[in-house]
């Protein structure tokens, strides 16, 4: 029997980019955070919030990667034990629909190392 111990190590995440988008229309994808990495990027954590409940999207180079759905809470977290990286180059979207009859504020911050 072999034993392997793991080293764990902590990083302290810094915000990334944050975006707040405005008068989302019900029943429209709609981007509420871009970023276009000018190096390698780790993600370790994706918020989305809004006011009303929503399905919220991730797409990195148009290629729809996660899907969340807000409820009971109106947050939503990508929690990313290990980074996702954002190679050079590569564009990672936020994007939200809504089904609410007003159109309604939205938001995502993007943090890591």
């Amino acid at each position: 029997m072999s034993v392997h111990s793991q080293q764990i190590i902590r990083y302290s995440l810094d915000l990334i980019r944050y975006f707040e988008a405005e008068n989302v229309t019900s029943n429209n994808l709609t981007t509420i955070l871009t970023f276009t990495a000018t190096q390698d990027t780790n993600i370790s954590l994706i918020s989305c919030s809004g006011e009303d409940y929503a399905k919220f999207q991730l797409f990195i180079d148009t290629t729809l990667i996660a899907t969340k759905r807000s409820g009971p809470e109106r947050d939503v977290e990508w929690n990313f034990v290990n980074p996702l990286l954002i190679s050079n180059g590569s564009i990672l979207d936020i994007k939200v629909t809504h089904w609410h009859t007003d159109a309604l504020d939205f938001e995502a911050g993007m943090y890591g190392f």
